[in-house]
C-alpha cells in the first residue's frame, strides 16, 4: 500500500513539469501565445511587425519557433506591438510569466 500511495504522490509533479526542459526557452509557448494574440486582434504577421517595429521575417521566425533564443529588445517590441505589459513575451519564454498576465 504504501508503494502506491508513493506512486500516486510523484503523479502531480510529474503533470506540473514545464514542457520544456528547465533552463531552455519555451518557444512554441511562445508562439502560441503571440499568434492567439494576433487572431484576438485579427492582425497579420505585417500588422505585429509594423506595429512593433520588427520585420515581418522576424514575427514570422519567432511564430514558427526558429528563433532559438530570441533578443531582449525583440522580446520588449513583441509586448509593444501586440500590446502586451512589459516583459509578457519574456516572461512566456522563460516560463516565469503570472497567471494573471496571461489573460492580456
Amino acid at each position: 500500500m504504501a508503494e502506491s500511495e508513493g506512486a500516486a504522490a510523484k503523479e502531480p509533479k510529474a503533470a506540473a513539469k514545464p514542457t520544456s526542459p528547465a533552463g531552455e526557452p519555451d518557444l512554441k509557448a511562445l508562439s502560441d501565445r503571440i499568434k492567439a494574440r494576433r487572431k484576438e486582434k485579427g492582425w497579420t504577421q505585417a500588422d505585429v511587425a509594423r506595429t512593433s517595429g520588427l520585420s515581418a521575417n522576424a514575427v514570422s521566425q519567432i511564430e514558427r519557433c526558429l528563433n532559438e533564443d530570441p533578443a531582449a529588445d525583440a522580446l520588449a517590441k513583441l509586448d509593444a506591438g501586440l500590446e502586451w505589459p512589459a516583459n509578457t513575451a519574456d516572461s512566456i519564454l522563460r516560463g516565469t510569466e503570472l497567471a494573471s498576465a496571461s489573460a492580456h
